[in-house]
């Protein structure tokens, strides 16, 4: 499933150093965030930190943020309290080490509240702000950044960016964005190759944002008029949500149909989704489904396969746990492995634990290990794809209106406008220099931007306060 911003809730493992009382306090904290919780829900939960402030002031900040946590994610509107959250999730952050894990989820939590407009006017501007900021203390908290970067919210929209981005939140062990790099890659070789369907990219884009931010009915509908005109990665979108039944509708049989039209046409995040989905429908939906395994496995393993053949990480796994467990009938323990490893170099951490179960001659594996260290990572992989799209002039087709060439007499006359675009651009060369090939083109035309939006303010009286950026030598 395309993978959806919002407030980022922690959970507490047995490794984590905190008091009884912390711990009953995150306790109360889980069950207050529940449905039809109320009143006395948030007075336990109140009770648990003002126990916490008392005996272990040293975990004042911490108990702060998971009171504010409860105030932002609360499932009931009698426990929901944004105004109280944001003032809780902005005293924490005086009250923690800059060290401390938990300041990554605050930012994250405050930019979502931001984004949302919660408890605080929206403001997309300052929710990048506070995504970015998360994303810099982990990048397992990089989504919300990532995403405001590919629409543009916020900020100057920039796919290529945001594409790193994901790979980076891969990186860090969230697999579950591998879903969302893909659809920018679809479109940006569809602009490439001068074929892509701006109007249902569009839709789709406007789908993801407004599925967060916005109108949920509007979303759906986006997204299903998108689906409707042929647009892979919204048919492979709506396939899944249909079969789970993200958003209230479940049509299993509808899902699954619209996701082998996505598969069929090899678009590899559809291939394995269909693959997996059919197979569980039709093992544990249908009568004697059991007993049809690995038949089904053998039907659904081309998928896999179309899918593994285009580099997609996750079904590499799936074709190399096929071979190594023999669920087609087939056991090739090194053509196994190899799949295994080469979903371990393209950041599929699941991969790891089975790969190094495998019992394979030592030689064996010395040659396949050196075969795939040949292969790129998906860090170089996302790079050289950015340096190649990065200099496609049809890339200004997909900037964001709201951000390239705005002038001030489109919006409002007043300096924080003049102050928020400059800043936007400001960031945007600060993240540029960051890459390892920063496109000199692009900082250059950005630093001309900022020192036009200047000369805007000036002539109207209004002073920006200027960033060392300005001062890029290339």
């Amino acid at each position: 499933m395309f993978v959806l911003i919002s407030a980022i809730t922690i959970s507490v493992g047995a490794d984590d150093k905190m008091s009884k009382e912390l711990t009953k306090l995150n306790n109360a904290v889980v069950r207050a965030k529940y449905p039809k919780k109320g009143a006395k829900d948030v007075a336990k939960a109140e009770a648990a930190a003002e126990l916490v402030y008392k005996t272990h002031p040293e975990e004042t900040g911490t108990a702060h943020y998971m009171l504010g946590e409860m105030y932002t994610l609360a499932e009931s509107e009698e426990v929901a309290n944004y105004p109280k959250a944001m003032q809780l999730l902005r005293q924490c952050l005086t009250e923690i080490s800059e060290d401390n894990r938990f300041r990554s989820f605050a930012y994250y939590n405050i930019g979502y509240l931001y984004s949302k407009g919660k408890g605080i006017t929206q403001n997309y501007d300052s929710a990048f702000v506070y995504f970015d900021k998360a994303q810099q203390k982990s990048k397992a908290r990089i989504t919300g950044y990532a995403k405001f970067l590919e629409a543009g919210l916020g900020v100057s929209r920039d796919p290529i960016a945001a594409m790193k981005a994901y790979a980076e939140g891969i990186q860090a062990g969230s697999q579950f964005l591998y879903m969302c790099y893909t659809p920018i890659i679809y479109a940006l070789d569809h602009l490439k190759k001068g074929d892509l369907d701006r109007e249902s990219y569009d839709k789709f884009l406007r789908y993801t944002v407004e599925i967060d931010f916005g109108d949920k009915e509007v979303a759906i509908k986006n997204l299903r008029e998108s689906a409707a005109a042929g647009y892979l990665p919204a048919q492979a979108e709506l396939g899944t949500t249909l079969y789970d039944g993200s958003y209230g509708t479940q049509d299993k049989e509808e899902g699954l149909r619209m996701l082998k039209l996505a598969a069929d046409a090899g678009y590899a995040p559809a291939c394995h989704n269909y693959a997996t989905y059919n197979f569980q429908h039709e093992v544990n939906d249908k009568p004697g489904g059991m007993f049809k395994g690995k038949k089904l496995q053998q039907e659904m393993a081309p998928y896999y396969q179309k899918a593994a053949d285009q580099g997609f990480a996750p079904s590499e796994y799936a074709v190399g746990n096929t071979y190594v467990n023999g669920l087609t009938g087939v056991v090739d323990v090194a053509k196994g492995y190899r799949y295994l490893a080469l979903a371990e170099k393209h950041g599929y951490t699941d991969a790891t634990l089975l790969k190094n179960q495998v019992s394979i001659d030592a030689s064996v594996k010395s040659a396949i290990d050196a075969e795939v260290g040949k292969e790129p990572t998906l860090k170089d992989y996302i790079a050289k794809l950015g340096d190649e799209y990065s200099k496609m002039p049809q890339l200004a087709e997909l900037s964001n209106p709201a951000d390239e060439g705005t002038s001030a007499e489109e919006g409002a006359l007043d300096a924080d406008f003049y102050q928020s675009q400059y800043n936007r651009y400001a960031r945007r060369v600060e993240r540029e220099l960051k890459t390892d090939n920063p496109r000199k083109d692009m900082i250059e035309s950005t630093l001309q931007k900022m020192k036009d939006i200047v000369k805007q303010a000036n002539a109207k009286g209004f002073n920006i306060s200027r960033s060392t950026v300005e001062d890029t030598k290339l």
